[in-house]
Formats: structure tokens, sequence, C-alpha cells
């Protein structure tokens, strides 16, 4: 199986891969699309003509999608007297969203024109009580947008509607004042209740549809499925985990229930001292785990046949700080169990014995029985099937330091 983030990774006896910087692993949060389609309007006056066509378009860090587009000449300063044409829809026809009075929402686009030109307007709305005018306004803002390339902009802006607000209409308008031509591409559209302002576009739903949890949260090696996600998202690529209510939790499979684990995780600590787990197979103590517990590190395990309930440990403060990102794998085969800090073997001991097995899944950020939650950032969990080397463990390290500053 090959992993789009590094051709580099080792995927021999990988039989779970999440990766919260890859859209094949996090597909978004379980959020709902209030835009119900992107619409260019055929527009027409004395002086002033934009002609609505389709184009393929290549956007950076998207990809290859169909954008509407709507070539454009305006020469209002001489000849026009509209200024102001509306030339986006963003809900079918003139129709509007149901929405919640006192209520935040994040309004983005991916845009682009050829004249460089931006406006306010560009994601504009109308507020109404039923039929009854209540506010407008435009949302976007040249300083919350970023420049994907070629021309491209990722743009974003909330708004919370007034106290008596249940309808919302979605525009573009383009007050271009003076004699211009144009291309304006809108490719994308996000409307939804909450602040997503740092959600890529790469990972909005489409207009007029939902992601549900087990959309968003995907087990790469496609073995499980996600069952429950609470954690915060971040634009660095992982998740941020409160320590009180945050974690993921994927459903069981028997792939998991391996003699010989590894286990993987990227994170970044809040705290040298806590009770947090990063991973744990099975229900509470049952399996193998890998988390923080004090100021410890530990790599478990609950042998069925054997010394049960057994750990590997090394001290948090000698290895960990709370300013960076760390690499941290546990390694076991009957005879042998190995932790690594960063690919470099910390601690290793003689463990002999058979690992129990159950039908619990994986938890990510808790442990089995819901408690020891950690507080921190999580970004990577790999598990494997085998134990890796130290050459293989040092192998994942050195593709992806880069990526976490090391």
């Amino acid at each position: 199986m090959g992993l789009a983030h590094s051709p580099r990774i080792v995927t021999n006896g990988l039989v779970f891969a999440f990766d919260a910087d890859n859209t094949k692993s996090y597909k978004g949060p379980a959020i709902q699309n209030m835009a119900s389609t992107i619409v260019a309007q055929t527009y027409s006056g004395t002086g002033i003509v934009f002609t609505p066509s389709t184009e393929s378009v290549f956007i950076p860090g998207i990809g290859q999608v169909t954008s509407p587009k709507l070539t454009g000449y305006n020469n209002y300063s001489s000849v026009s007297s509209d200024c102001c044409p509306q030339i986006y829809y963003y809900v079918v026809g003139n129709d509007y969203v149901n929405v919640s009075p006192s209520t935040t929402y994040t309004y983005a686009i991916v845009y682009k024109t050829t004249s460089g030109y931006t406006h306010p307007n560009f994601m504009y709305r109308y507020e109404y009580n039923s039929t009854t005018y209540v506010t407008e306004a435009g949302v976007h803002n040249d300083s919350n947008r970023i420049h994907l390339g070629d021309g491209w902009y990722w743009a974003w802006g909330t708004f919370t509607t007034s106290a008596t607000t249940n309808r919302v209409y979605l525009r573009c308008f383009y007050y271009k004042y003076g004699t211009t031509n144009d291309n304006i591409y809108v490719a994308k559209v996000l409307v939804t209740p909450g602040t997503y302002t740092g959600l890529h576009p790469s990972r909005w739903p489409d207009v007029n549809t939902s992601k549900s949890v087990t959309d968003t949260f995907i087990d790469m090696t496609n073995n499980t499925t996600c069952s429950a996600a609470l954690p915060a998202y971040n634009s660095n690529g992982s998740f941020s985990f409160d320590g009180t209510n945050n974690y993921i939790r994927y459903n069981n499979s028997t792939s998991l229930d391996t003699q010989t684990p590894t286990v993987e995780v990227w994170v970044k600590t809040n705290a040298l001292s806590q009770n947090g787990f990063w991973f744990e197979k099975g229900a509470v103590n049952t399996q193998y785990s890998l988390f923080q517990e004090g100021g410890v590190i530990q790599w478990r395990q609950y042998f069925s046949s054997g010394q049960g309930l057994t750990n590997l440990s090394t001290t948090t403060a000698t290895y960990l700080n709370t300013s960076n990102w760390f690499q941290i794998v546990g390694t076991f085969v009957s005879g042998s169990r190995k932790l690594y800090i960063n690919g470099v073997q910390v601690n290793s001991d003689t463990q002999a014995g058979t690992i129990s097995t159950n039908s619990s899944g994986i938890t990510i950020g808790e442990y089995g029985g819901g408690g020891y939650r950690y507080n921190g950032n999580i970004a990577i969990v790999r598990i494997y099937n085998r134990a890796l080397s130290a050459t293989e463990v040092k192998q994942n390290y050195n593709a992806l330091r880069g990526r976490f500053g090391l």
C-alpha cells in the first residue's frame, strides 16, 4: 500500500494508519455545507456583459476541479449605469438557507479573478426574518485570505446572525467601478455553523452535502472505521486534545489483534506530567497501549499468558518537552520489547507471553474506558502487525521529521 504523504514510510505490515495532515485520512469535520450550489449568472445591459461558462482548472492544494466561470465586461464609468451586478448565487435560484438567530457562521470561498480585483461583496449575505428584511453585509476581507497559487485565493470570514434572523440569502456582487474586462471564477463555497476559518478548502464538504463522523476520520489501511470523534483540528495538520473532552475512536478489526505490534505516534505534549493516552487497542488495559502516566512514558501490554499487565517505561522529562514534536514508537515481539523516541532506542526489556485479544477497538487521546484523556496534540498514529527494526523506525522518523521541524 502506498501512502500519499511520503513514499519513504514503511508500509510492510501496516494495519492502521491515521494522519491528520493527509486528506485521505482526515477529510474534514462532520459539518453541513449550507451553500446549495455555485451558479454564475448571465448579466447583460448597456455597457455591461457577463457570460457564464465552466472550465476545468487546477487549484494548488486542492487539485483538478470544474469551476463556474464568468467572462465579464463592464464600462460603468462612461456608459453603464449598473455599478454592481449580482454575478453568483450560492443557493439555488433566488432561494435562501434557513439559519438560527444569534449564531456564528463561517462563510468562505475559493476564487480567482484575472484582473486581481476583490471586494467584500464577493461573500455577501442578506438576513431576513421570514419575509421581513433584517440586515445585510459583505464578509470578504483581503486580510483574511491565502494565495493558493496561480491567482487562486482561499478567503474566509464569519458573521453572527441578528436576534430575529431565520433566513440568509447568499450572493456575490461585482463592484468594479470603471472600464474593465475580467474572468471571475468561484470554484468552492462553504457556509456552515461555527468557526471553521482554518479549515482548508480540500476538507470542505461539497455544496449541499454533509459529512458524518465515519466520512471524516479514515483508516488509510481500510481495516476499520471511525465510531466517534471530538477533538479540534489545527491547520498545522494535527488535532488538539484538551485533556477533558477530546478523543477519537475506531471500531475493532481482527487485523489489530497482533502478537507482534508496533505502535508509532507523533505528538506534542502540553504537560510533561499527566495521565494521558496517545493510543490504546482494546478495553481498559487489556491489549496494548502507548501513553503518558504521571512523568513517565509507558509502552504497555496485557499478557493472558505470562506476567499479566507490564510496562516498558522511560522518564518523560528526559526525552520530551512542551515546545517540540516527537515521534514515539513501541515494538514487541516475544522475548523483546523496545521503546524509541525520535528514531533512537531509549529502553528495552525481555518479555515473553501472549498478548490478550478482545473485541474492543482503538482509542486515540484516551484509554479504552474513557478516562486518562490526553492534553496536547496528536498528528499521526500507525500500527504494524510486526516489530519494526531500528532501521525502519529511523526511516519513518527521517521521512517526516522535516514536517515537524526536527
